[in-house]
């Protein structure tokens, strides 16, 4: 994977363009979000690499200027775009994916979390329970264990 070393509006329309949105008001508005943390991105300085405390300052950033739900819908067009830009090898890693997969699928919850006084503990109260994690967690292990497996 080549790092990001430039950000440039190509991207942007390459992603709407292969993404095909039905309405074109769709991908007027998810350029324009997407646009906006490209600019965020690059005045921030650095490499231009997407890391988890560079999303946090975005999404503070935002919320000055917008009310919580559009800037979930900022944090869900951005989220897909850096997947599609991690699928062509332009970016190393998705921050949104690496809290998708341990704090749960959706979006809002996270965002939530990450705009919170405290996003570590917010974060840690969105982790799923472990699997048979109650009292009664080794009685239903034994249970699903001694169940025959359909043939």
């Amino acid at each position: 994977m080549r790092p990001v070393t430039r950000w440039d509006p190509e991207m942007v329309h390459r992603f709407l363009w292969q993404s095909q949105f039905r309405h074109v008001n769709s991908g007027r508005s998810y350029a324009c979000r997407l646009r906006r943390f490209q600019r965020f991105v690059l005045s921030q300085g650095g490499d231009g690499s997407v890391t988890q405390e560079l999303v946090q300052r975005w999404l503070h950033a935002l919320i000055l200027q917008f009310s919580l739900r559009d800037v979930y819908h900022h944090a869900r067009c951005v989220d897909h775009f850096l997947d599609w830009m991690k699928g062509c090898g332009d970016l190393p890693d998705n921050p949104f994916s690496a809290w998708r997969q341990e704090y749960g699928r959706r979006i809002a919850p996270i965002v939530r979390a990450l705009l919170s006084d405290d996003p570590a503990a917010a974060l840690h109260r969105l982790r799923p329970p472990a699997r048979y994690g109650s009292f009664l967690g080794p009685l239903m292990h034994q249970h699903v264990d001694r169940i025959p497996l359909c043939q």
